[in-house]
């Protein structure tokens, strides 16, 4: 409100989903998305390779490298 940022898009929020009564929902130089910051051609291509990969390599019996949230062995 001191008039530094000419505006922002935000993307994720301290609290999610955004609380109806948020001031950043009518705030004038603000605008909230919906998650769509990802939402580019080379980010979205690399995400499904590394999805494919991922399903490929637990296929074969092995460990995904981008395993997030596998069982400790």
């Amino acid at each position: 409100d001191h008039g530094t940022l000419r505006a922002a898009g935000l993307d994720v929020f301290a609290t999610e989903p955004l609380p109806l009564d948020s001031p950043l929902r009518t705030h004038p130089r603000v605008t909230p998305l919906p998650h769509i910051g990802s939402a580019t051609h080379g980010t979205r291509h690399a995400m499904a390779v590394l999805a494919t990969t991922n399903l490929l390599q637990a296929l074969a019996g092995e460990r995904p490298a981008a395993v997030y949230n596998a069982a400790q062995a």
